[in-house]
């Protein structure tokens, strides 16, 4: 059976959030500008109202204004002198705990924080004998197939009604699955919407990165279906730089060398000859890429991989960092924010940080990134380490002014077995002068002194019962482990000594 996996966006999430704050500012053309005063601040979500009135992204809060007069802006709260985004990824908690609860049978991958990938394989499989009716899943977006050209309603009646006739065809499971698939997503999409109030977006197909393009093609508020028939159409006219994985100078090299401009086009090029530009794993790579399949599974994550924050001095508002003071004032900011949600995070899912890591980008574009070990989340502490092993150092090489600071933590560890760790780490510091021998033989005398211990507490609370007892209590020696029993057999030993020496 071919994998069902289906990709959930948030329509303009950060709009949605501030919206549900204040409802009456529902459908009416909206922005979220970032905190700065520099012409308004910068716009980092805008609505599908707004956008219909020329806003986009790339604009400032006035330009915003001169395009929509009647444009509700709403502003990111601040803290420390920066975004403070809390809301928005506290929304996106709701939004993932819906998801979650849903069904115990689906993968659910946190990708952003608008953003989750959903495993349908396992719960389609369970209701494949279970076809909805047309009209559960009328509003589902079916791009132009081969199997009908004549328009979305009537291309997608035309699919229901072919995938309801055939049984034998060469797709004819895979697409009865994205039909059974629809209606699981579209009964989510409304799970969602009822219980956060939030609209979201949905793509369908049989691969992360297909139901990732198929997502965009019906927003807001909709979703769409891929299966094979509309697969290679939709490739052709996805430029190359558009696909995960393939932006950037790799995406240039690949247009360069094979002489394409969309995903589609690579079909044309078979493995021997993509071999002949790239190695044998990057050829193989590329040519299942070109027909839809990118071989990565979604991995059940529900919590992020990294916790971080940044902030953007730029040298166009003469904000950016020049001196030591500058840098390390900021950098206690950013520790504060991340630390402080470190310790959150700690509390919800027993996990600690291993790894810090700083980032800054220079005026010159030059951008840098070094990492530390994360010892504790003691704020002073981190940023006494940050300033003496990469500021400084940093700082002592480069006279360029900086104009965005980063800090981010990851590499994350069960806390609970951290725990564990740290005491054995404890014992070694403690003792790291002391030969291994001598080590030894501390840890061999703590034992003894423990066992004679427990002896001497045996011989006070116990009292030894003869095998032939009737007794209804459980046996002690069953429901201890191993080194309780040992104690027991210790003091019993004792008990039987003194006895022989009293009767003698």
């Amino acid at each position: 059976m071919a994998a069902v996996i289906a990709l959930l966006d948030m329509d303009c999430f950060y709009v949605q959030v501030e919206q549900r704050l204040e409802p009456s500012t529902r459908g009416l053309p909206a922005v979220v500008v970032q905190y700065n005063t520099y012409k308004g601040g910068g716009v980092i979500a805008v609505n599908y109202e707004a956008r219909a009135a020329g806003v986009n992204r790339f604009m400032r809060g006035d330009e915003a204004k001169s395009h929509c007069s009647q444009l509700h802006v709403f502003h990111v709260p601040e803290q420390r002198g920066k975004a403070d985004l809390t809301r928005y990824r506290q929304a996106s908690e709701e939004v993932l705990d819906v998801i979650c609860k849903f069904n115990d049978q689906v993968i659910v991958e946190r990708a952003s924080i608008d953003e989750a990938f959903i495993d349908l394989t396992k719960l389609v499989s369970s209701q494949r004998d279970n076809l909805p009716a047309f009209e559960q899943i009328n509003t589902t977006y079916l791009p132009s197939a081969t199997i009908c050209g004549k328009g979305y309603g009537c291309c997608l009646k035309h699919f229901y009604e072919h995938v309801c006739v055939d049984e034998f065809g060469e797709h004819a499971d895979d697409n009865k699955h994205l039909l059974i698939a629809a209606k699981i997503i579209s009964d989510l999409r409304q799970q969602i919407f009822e219980k956060t109030g939030f609209q979201c977006t949905a793509g369908i197909s049989h691969s992360k990165m297909l139901s990732k393009l198929s997502c965009s093609l019906r927003k807001p508020n909709g979703q769409t279906m891929l299966p094979h028939a509309c697969i290679h159409s939709l490739l052709l006219n996805t430029p190359i730089n558009k696909v995960r994985n393939l932006g950037g100078k790799f995406g240039e090299e690949v247009k360069s060398k094979l002489g394409v401009t969309s995903l589609g086009q690579i079909t044309s090029f078979t493995y021997a000859q993509l071999s002949t530009h790239f190695s044998s794993k990057t050829a193989k790579w590329l040519y299942s890429l070109a027909r839809g399949f990118d071989g990565e599974e979604v991995i059940s994550r529900q919590i992020p991989k990294s916790i971080g924050c940044s902030k953007n001095f730029p040298v166009s508002q003469k904000n950016a960092l020049k001196t030591k003071d500058q840098v390390v004032y900021w950098m206690q900011q950013l520790s504060e924010e991340v630390i402080e949600r470190l310790k959150k995070d700690l509390d919800a899912n027993r996990r600690m940080a291993k790894l810090i890591t700083v980032g800054m980008r220079f005026a010159n574009g030059e951008m840098i990134s070094r990492s530390l070990p994360l010892q504790n989340y003691d704020t002073q502490s981190v940023v006494d380490d940050i300033v003496k092993h990469i500021i400084v150092r940093v700082m002592s090489s480069s006279t360029e002014p900086i104009i965005m600071l980063s800090l981010s933590a990851s590499k994350f560890a069960d806390a609970i077995y951290e725990d564990k760790c740290s005491k054995i780490d404890k014992f070694f510091i403690k003792n790291k002068n002391l030969k291994v021998s001598e080590m030894i033989g501390k840890a061999e005398t703590n034992k003894t002194t423990r066992e004679t211990e427990e002896i001497s507490s045996a011989n006070n609370s116990i009292s030894f019962h003869s095998s032939n007892s009737n007794t209804s209590k459980p046996n002690l020696e069953e429901r201890r482990g191993f080194f309780y029993r040992k104690t027991l057999e210790l003091a019993a030993k004792r008990a039987k000594i003194e006895t022989n020496s009293s009767k003698n």
